[in-house]
């Protein structure tokens, strides 16, 4: 047990003249782990994508759930995002449509976009990289991103900004690329409810 190694080190020091204050002090046990709840009402997902070379055209996912996990040594978390493909709007219809469609997001085979982060700082005051795996269309890749936590503060408040780019050929969408842009801007500005974790 912990408190005969203690007993047995006092004895050893003791005998060989050492002083109490050498003694090592105990290592701070861990904090418990702490998962949040993502704020869905309060979190939005924009994305950006650039046709016929300067034209961007911007839309957003309404519907979106997921976690931000405290690690237990208090400075660290990682978030895990889940967006509903079906949710996604657009000013024009027929873009919404086209996004739904199996040239792109496939929203009937591969209803969920999901963003599983590696752990992060939390004590960062300007953004830092975010390293983790996005799965779209079923297709899971390895990504980094950025991520501004500096307003998390999980006893009080916690919001925090995920921004990237994915590249959408890499997710099998491969379709338009006379006209649209690989490149699709994602950003993630996620709120989460303090004392609701699971």
């Amino acid at each position: 047990m912990r408190w005969r190694g203690w007993a047995r080190g006092a004895a050893l020091l003791a005998t060989s003249g050492t002083s109490w204050a050498a003694l090592p002090e105990p290592a701070e046990e861990g904090m418990p782990e702490q998962t949040l709840s993502i704020d869905a009402a309060s979190t939005t997902v924009n994305f950006e994508i650039v046709a016929l070379w300067f034209l961007k055209r911007r839309g957003e996912f309404t519907e979106i759930e997921g976690t931000l996990k405290i690690l237990d040594d208090g400075k660290r978390a990682q978030i895990d995002v889940r967006i509903a493909v079906a949710s996604v709007q657009m000013k024009d219809p027929e873009h919404v449509e086209l996004l739904l469609s199996p040239a792109f997001f496939d929203a009937v085979g591969h209803p969920l976009i999901e963003f599983n982060s590696k752990p992060f700082k939390l004590s960062a005051k300007t953004a830092v990289a975010l390293p983790g795996y996005l799965t779209v269309r079923g297709v899971r890749r390895k990504v980094r991103f950025e991520i501004d936590a500096s307003h998390c503060e999980p006893e009080k408040r916690c919001s925090v900004i995920v921004n990237g780019v994915l590249s959408r050929s890499k997710f099998g969408m491969t379709e338009y690329r006379r006209t649209l842009s690989d490149e699709v801007h994602l950003s993630i500005d996620a709120s989460v409810l303090i004392g609701n974790g699971g």
